[in-house]
């Protein structure tokens, strides 16, 4: 007959697995600036994570359907909700897993999403097509010269004001 701790402990344990749920999935770290990366995942499964550290100035997380016309994704950052890839026309067509030709492809789901510096934890969900093959990559962010020179502007401009000029 079993102890009444030893029954204790397993519902216990049992139910700390129910609230934790199944171990996640393994991280896929990827490289700022390191070009595109590309995934495959079976509809109805969540692809990712892949994680990265956003640099001060930011990024920018672009992410291409490959092959068959008409995958789309809803994209997240850990639990906040990104948006979804873009609308595009239901089979009939392929890109061919060239991902240059894809990303260039007016017939395929994309997806930009602007992100601010710190970890982020990229999973995506399939929400139309049929198999699950695209690309993604995440790029710095690097302000254009003439916002540094309007912001030079504006300081200045600030400076002189203060001192009555």
């Amino acid at each position: 007959m079993m102890r009444a701790s030893s029954r204790v402990a397993i519902v216990g344990l049992m139910l700390g697995g129910l609230l934790l749920g199944p171990a996640s999935a393994q991280a896929i770290p990827i490289t700022v600036d390191g070009g595109w990366v590309s995934f495959t995942f079976d509809s109805g499964e969540t692809g990712g994570p892949w994680t990265f550290t956003a640099p001060a100035g930011g990024v920018v997380l672009t992410i291409t359907d490959r092959y068959v016309y008409g995958e789309r994704w809803d994209v997240y950052d850990g639990a906040s909700y990104l948006g979804a890839t873009s609308v595009a026309p239901l089979g009939g067509g392929s890109c061919e897993g060239n991902v240059t030709n894809c990303f260039a492809d007016p017939n395929t789901s994309k997806g930009f999403f602007n992100l601010g510096a710190g970890a982020r934890s990229i999973t995506m969900q399939q929400i139309a097509g049929g198999s699950t093959s695209g690309s993604l990559r995440v790029e710095s962010v690097v302000p254009e010269p003439g916002t540094a020179v309007l912001l030079a502007t504006g300081l200045l401009g600030l400076a002189l004001r203060r001192r009555g000029v």
